[in-house]
């Protein structure tokens, strides 16, 4: 997905929203507790 926004930036990642949950999705894979700044670059990466 291209944003306008995004393209007048010059943007290197496309932009993330991060939401805070009490119970992890369905879909969501179990992971080792992490720094969050590498869960956050997987993701800007489009890491599943």
């Amino acid at each position: 997905m291209s944003s306008s926004i995004a393209h007048a930036l010059s943007l290197r990642f496309p932009p993330l929203a991060i939401f805070y949950a009490q119970e992890p999705p369905a879909e969501a894979k179990e992971r080792k507790p992490l720094c969050s700044m590498l869960l956050v670059a997987e993701a800007a990466r489009g890491t599943p």
